[in-house]
Protein backbone atom coordinates (compact mmCIF):
# COMPACT_ATOMS: atom_id res chain seq x y z
CA UNK A 1 0.00 0.00 0.00
CA UNK A 2 1.43 3.39 -1.00
CA UNK A 3 1.26 6.17 1.44
CA UNK A 4 0.90 9.72 0.10
CA UNK A 5 3.34 12.16 1.62
CA UNK A 6 3.31 15.97 1.57
CA UNK A 7 6.15 17.92 0.20
CA UNK A 8 8.23 20.09 2.51
CA UNK A 9 6.87 23.19 0.74
CA UNK A 10 3.27 22.19 1.48
CA UNK A 11 4.04 21.59 5.14
CA UNK A 12 5.71 24.96 5.34
CA UNK A 13 2.63 26.70 3.84
CA UNK A 14 0.25 25.07 6.32
CA UNK A 15 2.50 26.04 9.18
CA UNK A 16 2.58 29.65 8.03
CA UNK A 17 -1.22 29.77 7.83
CA UNK A 18 -1.45 28.35 11.35
CA UNK A 19 0.95 30.93 12.75
CA UNK A 20 -0.94 33.74 10.98
CA UNK A 21 -4.26 32.57 12.48
CA UNK A 22 -2.72 32.51 15.95
CA UNK A 23 -1.44 36.07 15.48
CA UNK A 24 -4.85 37.29 14.29
CA UNK A 25 -6.61 35.66 17.24
CA UNK A 26 -3.99 37.09 19.59
CA UNK A 27 -4.78 40.57 18.31
CA UNK A 28 -8.54 40.23 18.01
CA UNK A 29 -9.50 38.15 21.07
CA UNK A 30 -8.70 40.80 23.70
CA UNK A 31 -11.04 43.09 21.83
CA UNK A 32 -13.70 40.34 21.78
CA UNK A 33 -13.37 39.90 25.54
CA UNK A 34 -13.64 43.61 26.43
CA UNK A 35 -16.10 44.89 23.82
CA UNK A 36 -19.41 45.70 25.53
CA UNK A 37 -20.27 48.85 23.54
CA UNK A 38 -18.58 51.34 21.26
CA UNK A 39 -15.88 52.40 23.71
CA UNK A 40 -13.69 55.17 22.29
CA UNK A 41 -10.17 55.45 23.70
CA UNK A 42 -8.87 58.77 25.05
CA UNK A 43 -5.13 58.95 24.69
CA UNK A 44 -3.10 60.43 27.55
CA UNK A 45 -6.24 61.06 29.67
CA UNK A 46 -4.14 62.31 32.62
CA UNK A 47 -2.53 65.09 30.52
CA UNK A 48 0.99 63.99 31.46
CA UNK A 49 3.71 66.10 29.89
CA UNK A 50 6.30 68.83 30.41
CA UNK A 51 5.11 71.97 32.17
CA UNK A 52 5.17 74.72 29.58
CA UNK A 53 3.15 77.69 28.50
CA UNK A 54 1.35 77.68 25.18
CA UNK A 55 1.84 73.92 24.88
CA UNK A 56 -0.36 70.90 25.60
CA UNK A 57 0.75 67.33 26.49
CA UNK A 58 1.37 64.62 23.95
CA UNK A 59 -1.66 63.23 22.08
CA UNK A 60 -3.46 66.55 22.56
CA UNK A 61 -3.60 69.40 20.04
CA UNK A 62 -4.07 73.13 20.39
CA UNK A 63 -7.14 74.34 18.56
CA UNK A 64 -6.83 78.05 19.24
CA UNK A 65 -4.50 80.50 21.07
CA UNK A 66 -2.31 79.13 23.83
CA UNK A 67 -3.60 76.75 26.50
CA UNK A 68 -0.88 75.71 28.97
CA UNK A 69 0.46 72.55 30.57
CA UNK A 70 0.18 73.33 34.30
CA UNK A 71 1.02 73.87 37.14
CA UNK A 72 3.38 76.81 37.44
CA UNK A 73 2.26 78.95 34.50
CA UNK A 74 0.96 82.51 34.99
CA UNK A 75 0.32 82.17 38.73
CA UNK A 76 -1.50 78.82 38.66
CA UNK A 77 0.06 76.50 41.23
CA UNK A 78 -2.69 73.95 41.95
CA UNK A 79 -1.47 70.33 42.38
CA UNK A 80 -2.73 67.91 39.75
CA UNK A 81 -5.62 65.65 40.71
CA UNK A 82 -3.97 62.73 38.84
CA UNK A 83 -0.32 62.38 37.87
CA UNK A 84 1.74 65.57 37.81
CA UNK A 85 0.33 67.85 35.10
CA UNK A 86 -2.95 69.05 33.69
CA UNK A 87 -4.19 71.62 31.16
CA UNK A 88 -5.39 75.14 31.85
CA UNK A 89 -7.17 77.44 29.42
CA UNK A 90 -8.65 80.95 29.42
CA UNK A 91 -11.41 82.67 27.53
CA UNK A 92 -12.10 86.37 27.07
CA UNK A 93 -14.18 88.54 24.78
CA UNK A 94 -11.43 88.40 22.14
CA UNK A 95 -9.38 85.44 23.38
CA UNK A 96 -10.48 81.83 23.02
CA UNK A 97 -8.12 79.05 24.08
CA UNK A 98 -9.13 75.58 22.89
CA UNK A 99 -7.54 72.14 22.81
CA UNK A 100 -8.69 68.69 21.85
CA UNK A 101 -7.97 65.30 20.38
CA UNK A 102 -8.88 63.45 17.22
CA UNK A 103 -10.75 60.34 18.28
CA UNK A 104 -9.79 56.88 17.11
CA UNK A 105 -13.46 56.22 16.38
CA UNK A 106 -15.90 59.05 15.65
CA UNK A 107 -18.78 59.86 17.94
CA UNK A 108 -21.99 58.80 16.21
CA UNK A 109 -25.03 61.04 15.95
CA UNK A 110 -27.93 60.03 18.18
CA UNK A 111 -25.93 57.61 20.33
CA UNK A 112 -25.41 58.20 24.01
CA UNK A 113 -21.94 58.30 25.55
CA UNK A 114 -20.51 58.89 29.00
CA UNK A 115 -17.12 59.84 30.36
CA UNK A 116 -15.68 61.65 33.40
CA UNK A 117 -13.04 64.21 34.34
CA UNK A 118 -11.90 66.56 37.11
CA UNK A 119 -12.24 70.32 36.78
CA UNK A 120 -11.46 73.37 38.91
CA UNK A 121 -11.36 77.16 38.72
CA UNK A 122 -8.27 79.37 39.17
CA UNK A 123 -9.19 82.81 40.59
CA UNK A 124 -5.95 84.21 39.13
CA UNK A 125 -4.57 83.09 35.78
CA UNK A 126 -2.37 85.73 34.13
CA UNK A 127 -4.93 88.22 35.49
CA UNK A 128 -7.94 88.19 37.77
CA UNK A 129 -10.55 85.66 36.59
CA UNK A 130 -14.32 86.16 36.81
CA UNK A 131 -15.37 82.52 37.23
CA UNK A 132 -14.87 79.02 35.93
CA UNK A 133 -16.61 77.54 32.89
CA UNK A 134 -16.13 74.62 30.53
CA UNK A 135 -17.66 73.81 27.17
CA UNK A 136 -17.15 70.43 25.44
CA UNK A 137 -17.70 70.41 21.71
CA UNK A 138 -17.66 67.96 18.81
CA UNK A 139 -16.75 68.59 15.21
CA UNK A 140 -14.71 67.54 12.24
CA UNK A 141 -11.69 69.77 12.83
CA UNK A 142 -9.38 70.51 15.74
CA UNK A 143 -11.00 73.87 16.44
CA UNK A 144 -14.54 73.01 15.34
CA UNK A 145 -17.48 73.76 17.63
CA UNK A 146 -20.11 72.36 15.31
CA UNK A 147 -21.89 70.47 18.09
CA UNK A 148 -22.10 71.70 21.69
CA UNK A 149 -22.02 68.47 23.66
CA UNK A 150 -21.98 69.81 27.23
CA UNK A 151 -21.54 73.09 29.15
CA UNK A 152 -20.84 73.46 32.84
CA UNK A 153 -22.40 76.82 33.51
CA UNK A 154 -20.62 79.28 35.81
CA UNK A 155 -18.81 77.65 38.74
CA UNK A 156 -16.44 78.81 41.48
CA UNK A 157 -15.00 75.64 42.98
CA UNK A 158 -11.23 76.02 43.36
CA UNK A 159 -10.87 72.39 44.47
CA UNK A 160 -10.99 69.55 41.97
CA UNK A 161 -14.54 68.46 41.31
CA UNK A 162 -15.33 65.17 39.63
CA UNK A 163 -17.81 65.37 36.75
CA UNK A 164 -19.49 62.38 35.13
CA UNK A 165 -21.34 63.57 32.05
CA UNK A 166 -23.54 62.06 29.37
CA UNK A 167 -23.49 63.39 25.81
CA UNK A 168 -25.62 62.75 22.77
CA UNK A 169 -24.05 64.12 19.55
CA UNK A 170 -26.36 65.61 16.97
CA UNK A 171 -23.94 64.67 14.18
CA UNK A 172 -20.95 62.42 13.64
CA UNK A 173 -17.83 64.00 15.19
CA UNK A 174 -14.14 63.11 14.67
CA UNK A 175 -12.78 65.56 17.25
CA UNK A 176 -13.46 66.28 20.93
CA UNK A 177 -12.70 69.89 21.94
CA UNK A 178 -12.40 71.59 25.38
CA UNK A 179 -12.70 75.33 25.98
CA UNK A 180 -13.87 77.75 28.68
CA UNK A 181 -16.42 80.37 27.65
CA UNK A 182 -18.10 83.56 28.91
CA UNK A 183 -21.55 83.08 30.40
CA UNK A 184 -22.64 85.59 33.03
CA UNK A 185 -21.58 88.97 34.38
CA UNK A 186 -17.99 89.44 33.29
CA UNK A 187 -16.80 92.76 31.87
CA UNK A 188 -15.20 92.96 28.45
CA UNK A 189 -11.66 93.07 29.86
CA UNK A 190 -12.00 89.97 32.06
CA UNK A 191 -11.70 86.23 31.55
CA UNK A 192 -13.14 82.89 32.58
CA UNK A 193 -10.90 79.84 32.91
CA UNK A 194 -10.88 76.10 33.53
CA UNK A 195 -8.38 73.52 34.77
CA UNK A 196 -8.99 69.97 33.50
CA UNK A 197 -7.35 66.70 34.59
CA UNK A 198 -7.90 62.95 35.00
CA UNK A 199 -10.21 62.12 32.10
CA UNK A 200 -11.62 58.61 31.97
CA UNK A 201 -9.61 56.41 29.63
CA UNK A 202 -12.57 55.73 27.35
CA UNK A 203 -15.71 57.37 26.12
CA UNK A 204 -18.29 54.63 26.56
CA UNK A 205 -21.40 54.15 24.46
CA UNK A 206 -24.50 53.66 26.59
CA UNK A 207 -27.27 51.41 25.29
CA UNK A 208 -30.60 53.22 25.30
CA UNK A 209 -33.40 51.87 27.44
CA UNK A 210 -36.90 53.21 27.85
CA UNK A 211 -39.04 52.00 30.74
CA UNK A 212 -42.69 52.87 31.10
CA UNK A 213 -44.21 52.31 34.51
CA UNK A 214 -47.60 52.20 36.15
CA UNK A 215 -47.59 53.21 39.77
CA UNK A 216 -48.93 51.05 42.56
CA UNK A 217 -51.74 51.97 44.86
CA UNK A 218 -50.65 52.61 48.40
CA UNK A 219 -50.34 49.31 50.30
CA UNK A 220 -51.00 47.26 47.13
CA UNK A 221 -48.63 45.38 44.78
CA UNK A 222 -50.29 46.41 41.53
CA UNK A 223 -47.54 48.41 39.87
CA UNK A 224 -45.99 47.36 36.56
CA UNK A 225 -43.08 48.18 34.23
CA UNK A 226 -42.36 47.61 30.53
CA UNK A 227 -38.82 47.82 29.12
CA UNK A 228 -38.16 48.92 25.54
CA UNK A 229 -34.63 48.63 24.15
CA UNK A 230 -33.41 50.69 21.16
CA UNK A 231 -30.29 49.64 19.27
CA UNK A 232 -28.02 46.74 20.03
CA UNK A 233 -28.61 43.18 18.95
CA UNK A 234 -31.34 40.88 20.18
CA UNK A 235 -32.54 38.68 21.62
CA UNK A 236 -32.21 40.35 25.02
CA UNK A 237 -32.14 38.98 28.52
CA UNK A 238 -33.56 40.91 31.47
CA UNK A 239 -32.43 40.82 35.06
CA UNK A 240 -34.47 42.69 37.66
CA UNK A 241 -33.38 43.46 41.19
CA UNK A 242 -34.92 43.03 43.66
CA UNK A 243 -37.31 40.30 42.62
CA UNK A 244 -35.25 38.27 40.12
CA UNK A 245 -37.76 38.87 37.33
CA UNK A 246 -36.53 37.94 33.83
CA UNK A 247 -39.07 39.47 31.45
CA UNK A 248 -39.40 42.81 29.69
CA UNK A 249 -42.84 43.26 31.25
CA UNK A 250 -43.17 42.87 35.01
CA UNK A 251 -46.36 43.27 37.02
CA UNK A 252 -47.50 42.89 40.63
CA UNK A 253 -44.83 45.34 41.78
CA UNK A 254 -44.95 47.23 45.04
CA UNK A 255 -43.89 50.86 45.07
CA UNK A 256 -40.15 51.34 45.39
CA UNK A 257 -36.89 51.36 43.46
CA UNK A 258 -35.81 48.57 41.12
CA UNK A 259 -32.88 48.04 38.77
CA UNK A 260 -33.21 46.33 35.40
CA UNK A 261 -30.15 45.11 33.48
CA UNK A 262 -30.65 44.42 29.78
CA UNK A 263 -28.06 42.30 27.95
CA UNK A 264 -28.02 41.85 24.18
CA UNK A 265 -26.84 38.88 22.15
CA UNK A 266 -23.54 40.68 21.44
CA UNK A 267 -22.77 40.98 25.17
CA UNK A 268 -23.46 44.70 25.53
CA UNK A 269 -25.57 45.66 28.54
CA UNK A 270 -27.17 48.61 30.20
CA UNK A 271 -28.77 49.19 33.57
CA UNK A 272 -31.50 51.59 34.54
CA UNK A 273 -33.16 52.43 37.79
CA UNK A 274 -36.91 51.98 37.68
CA UNK A 275 -39.05 53.77 40.22
CA UNK A 276 -42.55 52.46 40.85
CA UNK A 277 -44.30 55.29 42.59
CA UNK A 278 -47.47 55.31 44.59
CA UNK A 279 -50.65 56.73 43.20
CA UNK A 280 -51.23 59.64 45.49
CA UNK A 281 -54.93 60.17 45.22
CA UNK A 282 -55.49 63.35 47.16
CA UNK A 283 -58.89 64.49 48.26
CA UNK A 284 -60.10 67.61 50.00
CA UNK A 285 -63.52 68.50 51.31
CA UNK A 286 -65.42 71.75 51.51
CA UNK A 287 -68.08 71.69 54.22
CA UNK A 288 -71.33 73.61 54.35
CA UNK A 289 -72.74 73.53 57.86
CA UNK A 290 -76.43 73.51 58.66
CA UNK A 291 -77.80 77.02 58.81
CA UNK A 292 -80.38 76.27 61.52
CA UNK A 293 -80.71 73.96 64.45
CA UNK A 294 -82.10 70.53 63.55
CA UNK A 295 -82.13 71.26 59.80
CA UNK A 296 -80.66 69.11 57.01
CA UNK A 297 -79.22 71.62 54.56
CA UNK A 298 -75.57 70.76 55.24
CA UNK A 299 -73.33 69.66 52.35
CA UNK A 300 -69.93 68.14 51.55
CA UNK A 301 -68.26 69.10 48.27
CA UNK A 302 -65.31 66.86 47.41
CA UNK A 303 -62.38 67.52 45.08
CA UNK A 304 -59.76 64.96 44.07
CA UNK A 305 -56.40 64.98 42.29
CA UNK A 306 -53.55 62.60 41.53
CA UNK A 307 -53.94 58.97 40.64
CA UNK A 308 -55.99 58.24 37.54
CA UNK A 309 -59.15 60.11 36.66
CA UNK A 310 -62.11 59.75 36.72
CA UNK A 311 -62.89 59.58 40.42
CA UNK A 312 -65.82 57.96 42.19
CA UNK A 313 -67.05 58.95 45.64
CA UNK A 314 -68.81 57.18 48.49
CA UNK A 315 -70.11 58.68 51.72
CA UNK A 316 -70.06 56.33 54.70
CA UNK A 317 -69.19 52.67 54.32
CA UNK A 318 -72.63 51.43 53.33
CA UNK A 319 -73.04 53.77 50.37
CA UNK A 320 -72.00 52.72 46.88
CA UNK A 321 -69.59 54.73 44.74
CA UNK A 322 -71.02 57.38 42.45
CA UNK A 323 -69.42 59.77 39.98
CA UNK A 324 -70.81 62.75 41.83
CA UNK A 325 -68.58 64.67 44.22
CA UNK A 326 -71.37 66.65 45.89
CA UNK A 327 -73.30 65.32 48.90
CA UNK A 328 -76.18 67.54 49.98
CA UNK A 329 -79.19 67.54 52.35
CA UNK A 330 -76.98 66.40 55.23
CA UNK A 331 -77.95 66.75 58.86
CA UNK A 332 -75.43 67.55 61.58
CA UNK A 333 -73.00 64.74 62.26
CA UNK A 334 -69.65 63.16 61.38
CA UNK A 335 -69.09 61.67 57.93
CA UNK A 336 -66.38 59.65 56.18
CA UNK A 337 -65.95 60.00 52.41
CA UNK A 338 -63.99 57.52 50.27
CA UNK A 339 -62.52 58.42 46.88
CA UNK A 340 -61.65 55.77 44.29
CA UNK A 341 -59.69 56.48 41.11
CA UNK A 342 -59.68 54.58 37.80
CA UNK A 343 -56.83 52.35 39.07
CA UNK A 344 -59.03 51.31 42.03
CA UNK A 345 -56.81 53.18 44.47
CA UNK A 346 -58.70 54.40 47.52
CA UNK A 347 -58.28 57.32 49.85
CA UNK A 348 -60.56 58.20 52.73
CA UNK A 349 -61.26 61.61 54.19
CA UNK A 350 -62.44 60.89 57.70
CA UNK A 351 -64.22 62.70 60.48
CA UNK A 352 -65.84 65.40 58.37
CA UNK A 353 -68.00 67.24 60.85
CA UNK A 354 -71.17 69.01 59.71
CA UNK A 355 -72.20 71.32 62.53
CA UNK A 356 -75.31 73.28 63.34
CA UNK A 357 -75.82 76.38 65.47
CA UNK A 358 -77.30 76.16 68.94
CA UNK A 359 -81.04 76.22 69.06
CA UNK A 360 -82.47 79.70 68.73
CA UNK A 361 -84.43 80.22 71.95
CA UNK A 362 -86.47 82.95 73.59
CA UNK A 363 -85.02 83.22 77.07
CA UNK A 364 -87.29 85.91 78.51
CA UNK A 365 -90.20 88.13 77.54
CA UNK A 366 -90.71 91.25 79.65
CA UNK A 367 -93.94 93.17 79.08
CA UNK A 368 -94.38 96.75 80.36
CA UNK A 369 -98.03 97.73 80.69
CA UNK A 370 -99.54 101.02 79.57
CA UNK A 371 -98.93 103.45 82.40
CA UNK A 372 -102.23 105.41 82.48
CA UNK A 373 -105.62 105.97 80.91
CA UNK A 374 -104.84 108.19 77.95
CA UNK A 375 -101.48 106.98 76.57
CA UNK A 376 -100.14 104.10 74.43
CA UNK A 377 -96.71 103.33 75.85
CA UNK A 378 -96.80 99.61 76.40
CA UNK A 379 -93.61 97.68 75.47
CA UNK A 380 -92.37 94.09 75.13
CA UNK A 381 -88.66 93.35 75.65
CA UNK A 382 -87.36 90.04 74.22
CA UNK A 383 -84.18 88.23 75.29
CA UNK A 384 -82.87 85.46 72.97
CA UNK A 385 -79.88 83.10 72.74
CA UNK A 386 -78.45 80.64 70.24
CA UNK A 387 -78.77 80.77 66.47
CA UNK A 388 -76.46 83.02 64.48
CA UNK A 389 -76.44 86.69 65.49
CA UNK A 390 -77.32 89.37 64.54
CA UNK A 391 -81.06 89.16 65.20
CA UNK A 392 -84.04 91.05 63.82
CA UNK A 393 -87.42 91.44 65.54
CA UNK A 394 -90.96 91.96 64.24
CA UNK A 395 -94.51 91.95 65.50
CA UNK A 396 -96.19 89.42 63.24
CA UNK A 397 -98.58 91.20 60.91
CA UNK A 398 -97.13 94.65 61.53
CA UNK A 399 -94.91 94.65 58.44
CA UNK A 400 -92.12 96.33 60.43
CA UNK A 401 -88.73 94.67 61.09
CA UNK A 402 -86.38 96.19 63.63
CA UNK A 403 -82.94 95.55 65.13
CA UNK A 404 -84.08 96.68 68.61
CA UNK A 405 -85.16 93.85 70.89
CA UNK A 406 -87.83 96.07 72.52
CA UNK A 407 -91.19 96.69 70.87
CA UNK A 408 -92.42 100.13 72.04
CA UNK A 409 -95.57 102.23 71.72
CA UNK A 410 -97.87 99.25 72.06
CA UNK A 411 -101.58 99.42 72.90
CA UNK A 412 -103.17 96.93 75.23
CA UNK A 413 -103.70 93.47 73.85
CA UNK A 414 -101.94 90.21 73.00
CA UNK A 415 -98.99 90.29 70.58
CA UNK A 416 -97.21 87.53 68.68
CA UNK A 417 -93.67 88.30 67.57
CA UNK A 418 -90.86 86.66 65.59
CA UNK A 419 -87.08 86.75 66.10
CA UNK A 420 -84.94 85.93 62.99
CA UNK A 421 -81.18 85.30 63.05
CA UNK A 422 -78.52 85.96 60.42
CA UNK A 423 -79.19 82.59 58.71
CA UNK A 424 -82.92 83.32 58.45
CA UNK A 425 -83.72 80.84 61.22
CA UNK A 426 -86.54 82.10 63.41
CA UNK A 427 -88.43 81.51 66.61
CA UNK A 428 -91.78 82.95 67.67
CA UNK A 429 -93.23 84.06 71.00
CA UNK A 430 -96.01 86.14 72.50
CA UNK A 431 -96.62 88.80 75.13
CA UNK A 432 -99.58 90.53 76.77
CA UNK A 433 -99.95 94.30 77.36
CA UNK A 434 -102.49 95.64 79.93
CA UNK A 435 -103.56 99.20 80.66
CA UNK A 436 -103.28 100.72 84.14
CA UNK A 437 -106.58 102.45 85.02
CA UNK A 438 -105.32 105.71 86.47
CA UNK A 439 -104.75 109.33 85.63
CA UNK A 440 -101.63 110.25 83.69
CA UNK A 441 -99.20 112.09 85.96
CA UNK A 442 -95.64 112.22 87.31
CA UNK A 443 -94.98 112.13 91.06
CA UNK A 444 -91.89 112.70 93.19
CA UNK A 445 -91.49 111.58 96.82
CA UNK A 446 -90.60 114.11 99.50
CA UNK A 447 -88.07 111.93 101.36
CA UNK A 448 -85.91 108.78 100.97
CA UNK A 449 -83.53 106.76 103.16
CA UNK A 450 -80.56 105.22 101.25
CA UNK A 451 -79.53 102.79 103.99
CA UNK A 452 -79.58 99.61 101.92
CA UNK A 453 -82.66 98.05 103.55
CA UNK A 454 -84.46 97.79 100.24
CA UNK A 455 -87.08 100.40 101.16
CA UNK A 456 -86.98 103.92 99.76
CA UNK A 457 -83.26 103.55 98.92
CA UNK A 458 -83.56 105.71 95.78
CA UNK A 459 -85.04 109.07 95.04
CA UNK A 460 -86.68 108.84 91.60
CA UNK A 461 -89.78 109.88 89.74
CA UNK A 462 -92.93 107.75 89.75
CA UNK A 463 -94.14 108.10 86.18
CA UNK A 464 -97.73 107.25 85.20
CA UNK A 465 -97.53 108.92 81.82
CA UNK A 466 -95.75 108.69 78.48
CA UNK A 467 -93.10 111.36 78.98
CA UNK A 468 -90.16 112.54 76.91
CA UNK A 469 -87.30 115.05 77.27
CA UNK A 470 -87.07 114.00 80.92
CA UNK A 471 -84.48 115.59 83.25
CA UNK A 472 -84.23 115.25 87.02
CA UNK A 473 -81.70 117.39 88.94
CA UNK A 474 -80.94 117.48 92.70
CA UNK A 475 -79.10 120.40 94.33
CA UNK A 476 -77.35 120.67 97.69
CA UNK A 477 -77.60 123.30 100.41
CA UNK A 478 -75.31 125.71 98.58
CA UNK A 479 -76.89 125.18 95.18
CA UNK A 480 -74.34 122.70 93.84
CA UNK A 481 -75.61 119.99 91.45
CA UNK A 482 -75.25 116.62 93.22
CA UNK A 483 -77.30 114.38 90.90
CA UNK A 484 -78.70 114.47 87.36
CA UNK A 485 -80.56 111.88 85.27
CA UNK A 486 -82.39 111.88 81.94
CA UNK A 487 -83.84 108.40 82.49
CA UNK A 488 -87.01 108.23 84.57
CA UNK A 489 -86.03 104.77 85.81
CA UNK A 490 -82.73 106.01 87.25
CA UNK A 491 -82.79 107.49 90.74
CA UNK A 492 -80.39 109.15 93.21
CA UNK A 493 -78.72 106.88 95.82
CA UNK A 494 -77.52 109.68 98.10
CA UNK A 495 -73.92 109.66 96.76
CA UNK A 496 -71.94 112.40 95.07
CA UNK A 497 -68.61 111.64 93.36
CA UNK A 498 -68.21 108.54 95.53
CA UNK A 499 -68.94 110.32 98.80
CA UNK A 500 -71.94 109.72 101.04
CA UNK A 501 -74.01 112.91 101.22
CA UNK A 502 -75.15 113.94 104.69
CA UNK A 503 -78.75 113.75 105.87
CA UNK A 504 -80.76 116.92 105.41
CA UNK A 505 -82.80 118.92 102.95
CA UNK A 506 -82.11 119.04 99.20
CA UNK A 507 -83.86 120.78 96.34
CA UNK A 508 -84.98 118.96 93.19
CA UNK A 509 -86.16 120.14 89.81
CA UNK A 510 -87.73 117.91 87.12
CA UNK A 511 -88.60 118.92 83.58
CA UNK A 512 -90.31 116.80 80.92
CA UNK A 513 -92.81 116.78 78.08
CA UNK A 514 -96.00 114.91 78.93
CA UNK A 515 -98.12 112.68 76.70
CA UNK A 516 -100.13 115.71 75.50
CA UNK A 517 -96.98 117.44 74.32
CA UNK A 518 -96.98 119.94 77.20
CA UNK A 519 -93.63 121.03 78.65
CA UNK A 520 -93.79 120.47 82.38
CA UNK A 521 -91.64 121.60 85.30
CA UNK A 522 -91.79 120.65 88.97
CA UNK A 523 -89.61 121.78 91.85
CA UNK A 524 -89.61 120.92 95.51
CA UNK A 525 -87.70 119.94 98.61
CA UNK A 526 -86.78 116.41 99.61
CA UNK A 527 -85.35 115.06 102.81
CA UNK A 528 -82.44 112.61 102.88
CA UNK A 529 -82.79 110.48 106.00
CA UNK A 530 -79.80 108.54 107.40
Amino acid sequence: MRTQTQSPASVRNVYCLFIRAILILTIICPLCKTLTAQDIEIRNPSFEGLVDKALVPAEWQIGSKSPDTQPGIYGVDKIASDGTTYVGAMHGSSWDETYGQKLSTPLKAGRIYTFSFDMAYAPFYYSKICFGSLGIYGGNGINSKEDTLWTSGVFYNTEWQRKVITIRPKKDCDYLLFSPYIDGNCDSSSYSDVLVDNLSSTIKEVPQIEVSVSNACRSFNNGSAIVRVMGGEGPYTYDWSPGSYSDATVSHLASGKYTVKVTGANGTSAEQEVVIGEYEVKATATLINNSCYNSNNGAIYMSASGGKAPYAFSIDEHTGFVYNNNFTALSAGTYNVRVRDAANCLVEVSNLSITEPNELKIMAVTAKNISCNTVQNGSIAVSVSGGSPAYTYEIIGSGTVQMDSVFRGLNDGEYRFRVTDDNQCYVEGEGMISREARDCALYLPTAFSPNGDGKNDLFRAVVHDDVSAFRLAVYGRWGQLVFESRNPDTGWDGMFKGDIMPAGHYVYMVTYTDSHGQDMKQTGTLVLVR
